[in-house]
């Protein structure tokens, strides 16, 4: 379902649509043999509005079809946390652990930073 032989004045919603779609079944992604992931596709879509706002302000078409595309529903990723008890009785063990750790750690379970965050 790819659009890129396709005039940008012949490009619909709804030629958009099923792009979009078929970016989220098995099998295109070429590493997993998967789905891509909802950013990814949302990327994808982001990407091609853009061009199509590139082609309204050069004049060649009057409307973005992107925004009439809606995003196939991501599932929620369910992750394990540790409960109040663990929580307290890892950071238990930490105490006679360097400061610099002991930080990371109280940051990372009550500040509720990212790993990128905590690193930084």
């Amino acid at each position: 379902a790819a659009i890129g032989h396709l005039r940008v004045d012949k490009i619909t919603s709804r030629t958009i649509q099923k792009f979009i779609l078929n970016l989220s079944e098995d099998g295109v992604n070429k590493t997993t043999g998967g789905k891509l992931a909802p950013k990814t596709v949302k990327n994808y879509l982001s990407f091609i509005s853009s061009i199509f706002q590139y082609a309204i302000s050069q004049g060649m078409i009057k409307d973005n079809p992107c925004r009439q595309v809606t995003l196939p529903a991501a599932k929620p990723i369910e992750r394990t946390c540790y409960t109040l008890e663990e929580a307290q009785y890892f950071l238990e063990l930490l105490e006679n652990e360097d400061i610099m750790w002991r930080c990371f750690f109280v940051l990372a379970i009550y500040g509720g930073f990212r790993r990128g965050e905590l690193y930084g």
